[in-house]
């Protein structure tokens, strides 16, 4: 209690914030890191994703030097609709490009899946998992998604966020696109793949075009951690999709595996992160 006290009243919480988000960046400086490859195999699909740091080796080997493991249920229920072979895919926040890579393998050669990243390392390792799995038809863009086009100033540390309030210490400013941006560039997509650490609302006003289309969408949920920051809430996403009519489905998380996905008018909303998959053609199926 001593030494949070100490903490609280002689370091800067801006400071405090930063040495945080810097821990895997520090552990890696001090012991430098061998990145290697590790062979995946998910529900079918098998690629190479290139281990580059310590979070790396921590979410994409869950301590094996090669994963086998079946399809999340997210991307299981998607593939039951329009996450098929020939799909376009706006993945919106894609850390290093491994799920981006995996549903590139899903939606195939005739596919094409465009994975977007504001954390500038992290889009160039990407780059590294597309080009080790020969992949011409996954983009790798380096920006933030947002509700206008221009820019913004992101902390590029861990998962990586939009700054909430500006001038943040070790922010740095990235070229900020909406995803009617994207759809102007490459189609409207198919399946939209939304974990941007709070910032989806955001991310969901600048897709007023796209939404329209229809695609099917995941969200990452991020309530209690990150969402209300942006001064937003999970009824409000909600409406997004409520108001075009989609049928919504959530399931709650334990750890960084999601339940049973199930009906959003038949359960409890979550009150800590989860997942939402809302379909945009189930109710005229």
């Amino acid at each position: 209690m001593l030494k949070k006290t100490i903490l609280d009243n002689f370091v800067p919480q801006d400071f405090r914030r930063w040495l945080r988000r810097q821990k895997g960046q520090i552990r890696d400086f001090l012991f430098p890191f061998e990145p290697y490859v590790v062979t995946h195999s998910t529900g079918g699909y098998e690629f190479k994703v290139h281990i580059a740091d310590s979070m790396a080796e921590s979410w994409y080997t869950q301590g094996k030097s090669d994963a086998s493991r079946p399809l999340k249920p997210e991307l299981a229920l998607l593939k039951k609709h329009s996450l098929k072979p020939g799909a376009l895919v706006f993945n919106l926040g894609a850390h290093q490009g491994v799920i981006a890579t995996l549903l590139t393998k899903i939606v195939g050669p005739t596919g094409e899946v465009v994975a977007v990243e504001a954390t500038p390392r992290n889009a160039e390792i990407g780059k590294k998992n597309r080009d080790i799995n020969e992949l011409e038809n996954l983009q790798i863009v380096n920006a933030a998604i947002s509700d206008t086009p221009g820019e913004t100033e992101f902390l590029p540390f861990g998962n990586g966020r939009v700054s909430e309030k500006g001038g943040e210490l070790a922010s740095v400013k990235v070229k900020a696109l909406t995803v009617d941006d994207f759809a102007a560039e490459y189609g409207s997509p198919d399946v939209l793949f939304l974990d941007i650490e709070g910032f989806e609302l955001h991310a969901l006003r600048g897709a007023e075009n796209v939404l329209e289309s229809r695609p099917d969408c995941f969200v990452e949920v991020h309530t209690g951690c990150g969402l209300e920051e942006y001064g937003n809430s999970v009824h409000e996403i909600i409406a997004v999709f409520k108001n075009l009519n989609y049928s919504i489905f959530v399931a709650s998380v334990s750890g960084d595996e999601p339940q049973t996905f199930e009906p959003l008018d038949s359960v409890s909303l979550p009150t800590n992160r989860f997942f939402m998959i809302a379909l945009g053609n189930l109710a005229t199926e």
